[in-house]
C-alpha cells in the first residue's frame, strides 16, 4: 500500500487549485470548481480518464452554476450534486445538479414555503437513501456551524435534524472536515474549529435515530 504520482496528460489541464471538488463516475474523475494558483475561480470543469490518465474539459449545457469555491459535491443516480460554497465571494445555499450523459445542468430548487439552511461553505455532504444531508461548514457571518439538514429529492423539501447548539453529545461547530457514510452513519472527522485549532476527533450521526451517537449501534447489520 504506497502513494504513487499519477503522470497526467492533456491539452488542458486543471493547473493548481485549490478547495475544488473531485468525483468519480464510471471511468472518469470529475473536478468542479476552486481556486486558481492566481486567486481567480476555476470556470472550468475537467474530467480525467483513469484508464489512459488524460485531462479532458467537460461541456457544460443548461443552467450552468455560477462558480464557486468551498462547495460540496455528492454522486446521486448518475449525476453530480452540488451545494452550497462561495459564489462572487458570497456563500450561498444552492443546489445544483450535473446530469452526466447529458452534460446539462439545472437548479434544483426546493418547494414554496420549504425551510432554508443558512448559506454556507466550508461544509460537507453526503448522500442518504434519497436524501441529501449537510453538516456545518462557515455561514455568512463567518460562524462555524454544527447543524444538520436534509433535502429530500422525493419531495423537493429541506428538513432540519439538528439545530446549532452546544449541548453535551453535539459536535463541536467546525469547517473544513471531511464526512463518510457507512450504512446509516455519517462518519464526521476532523475540521477547523478556530483559525489556529484544528481538530482530530470523529463524530457520529445516526441518520435513522436522527442523533449523534459515540458507537455504531448495529454495526454487524451492515
Amino acid at each position: 500500500m504506497n502513494w504513487e504520482e499519477v503522470k497526467t496528460t492533456g491539452a488542458k489541464v486543471p493547473g493548481a487549485l485549490s478547495n475544488h471538488s473531485g468525483i468519480v463516475q464510471g471511468d472518469k474523475m470529475y473536478l468542479f470548481g476552486g481556486s486558481k494558483d492566481s486567486g481567480d475561480s476555476n470556470d472550468v470543469m475537467y474530467a480525467l480518464d483513469l484508464q489512459k490518465y488524460r485531462w479532458e474539459v467537460v461541456e457544460q449545457a443548461g443552467e450552468v452554476p455560477p462558480t464557486r469555491d468551498e462547495h460540496s459535491t455528492s454522486l446521486y443516480e448518475n449525476t453530480m450534486l452540488v451545494f452550497g460554497g462561495f459564489e462572487a465571494g458570497e456563500r450561498v445555499n444552492t443546489i445544483f445538479r450535473f446530469h452526466f450523459a447529458a452534460k446539462k445542468w439545472e437548479q434544483v430548487k426546493a418547494k414554496a414555503g420549504s425551510p432554508l439552511p443558512e448559506p454556507r461553505a466550508g461544509h460537507s455532504s453526503v448522500i442518504y437513501k434519497d436524501t441529501l444531508v449537510i453538516f456545518g461548514g462557515k455561514n455568512v457571518e463567518n460562524e462555524k456551524l454544527n447543524d444538520v439538514w436534509a433535502f429530500s429529492f422525493t419531495t423537493l423539501t429541506w428538513t432540519q435534524y439538528q439545530k446549532n447548539e452546544s449541548k453535551e453529545g453535539a459536535p463541536l461547530a467546525r469547517s473544513g472536515h471531511s464526512s463518510s457514510i457507512l450504512g446509516q452513519y455519517m462518519i464526521v472527522f476532523g475540521g477547523i474549529l478556530d483559525v489556529t485549532k484544528e481538530l482530530d476527533d470523529m463524530m457520529i450521526y445516526d441518520l435513522e435515530k436522527k442523533r449523534w451517537t459515540q458507537l455504531f449501534e448495529g454495526l454487524n447489520t451492515l
